[in-house]
């Protein structure tokens, strides 16, 4: 397995969280913890982590709203 190669989006997704939690933690926590929750599925998404299979997944999961948001981008 080449663990580099697989990891380092969820890595940067993370540590982008971490960052904007930490410039928002200031405001309160629970600002900072919402901000968290927004900034990582949107960084997975944007850096493409998931993969087919996942995909297919989350279509059978996701309400069909939530769906059609993701699919626009």
């Amino acid at each position: 397995v080449q663990w580099g190669a697989l990891l380092w989006r969820p890595i940067v997704v993370a540590a982008a969280m971490l960052g904007v939690m930490w410039l928002l933690a200031g405001w309160g926590l629970g600002t900072a913890v919402v901000a968290g929750l927004l900034v990582y599925p949107l960084g997975l998404w944007l850096l493409h982590v998931f993969g087919a299979e996942e995909w297919q997944i989350a279509q059978a999961i996701l309400p069909e709203r939530v769906l059609r948001l993701v699919r626009r981008g």
